[in-house]
């Protein structure tokens, strides 16, 4: 497994976690339940990883979705 990325962001981690199932690309978060060492303050972030064999075709479709994100906000 290779990381694909890294965040102490809950709401993006859930985020790629949907887009991930979605595309049926395999992943495992590593380090969720550091909680429970860090009282829950968030220190460190949490690993996405992924199969060697799909982290370029995961990186394409965060990029893809982030993408589409930025365009639908509008400032």
């Amino acid at each position: 497994m290779v990381e694909l990325f890294k965040s102490n962001n809950l709401v993006e981690l859930s985020w790629a976690k949907i887009i991930l199932e979605d595309a049926g690309i395999p992943f495992f978060v590593y380090d969720q339940n550091i909680n429970l060492v860090e009282g829950n303050i968030g220190i460190f972030p949490r690993r996405v990883m992924v199969n060697d064999e799909d982290h370029e075709r995961a990186e394409s479709v965060l990029k893809e979705k982030r993408l589409e994100l930025d365009d639908d906000i509008q400032i």
